[in-house]
């Protein structure tokens, strides 16, 4: 993704010479030029101002909390209050439930798959990547751990999405040393 905000309204973004043919979205009442190098190569859909989430006025997220003298004692003190709405979140028909829905059915295809002969396996498979940074990505290297027990037949991995972005999300792929993955190594 490049996002370009000098001189957006009067010329083209600084694009390198083997990208240029892709697609220019403006964005921010034309201040702002984006271009989306992966998706661009592979399939074009809705304009990206079609897919944006709004920031405002959107019931999913949430507003900051107040500023207190001891967060560690208000997070503390929040624990069975969020406790209590995540398991009621489950309860109801939410975004939690459809989102474990639509997973089960992603892992159960790719194990049919992978039993039928569809899909090769090899050192380098990766079925399921999960991406995160810093607290995240203890959070989806535990989530990955659960995983792999339950499916022990798909390979799992949890990888810092500033690794991921380091290999493929630049022109000129950034290895990172000690890093054992590279854009050949993963499929």
């Amino acid at each position: 993704c490049l996002l370009d905000w000098g001189f957006a309204m009067e010329a083209e973004p600084s694009i390198s010479p083997p990208n240029r043919n892709l697609q220019v979205e403006k964005l921010m009442n034309n201040c702002v030029s984006v271009v989306l190098l992966h998706q661009s190569q592979t399939f074009n859909s809705l304009p990206l101002s079609k897919r944006l989430t709004l920031l405002e006025h959107n019931e999913f997220i949430k507003p900051l909390l107040d500023d207190c003298a001891d967060p560690v004692l208000a997070d503390i003190r929040d624990i069975p209050r969020v406790c209590q709405q995540i398991q009621d979140d489950w309860r109801d028909v939410g975004l939690n439930r459809m989102t474990a829905w639509n997973l089960a059915n992603c892992i159960r295809e790719r194990m049919k798959a992978i039993v039928d002969g569809k899909i090769k396996c090899h050192g380098g498979q990766v079925d399921i990547l999960v991406t995160g940074c810093e607290v995240s990505l203890w959070v989806a290297e535990q989530f990955v751990s659960d995983l792999q027990k339950c499916f022990p037949r798909l390979f799992v991995k949890a990888v810092s999405s500033n690794k991921i972005i380091g290999l493929f999300g630049q022109e000129l792929a950034m290895p990172c040393t000690g890093f054992p993955y590279s854009q050949k190594s993963m499929d």
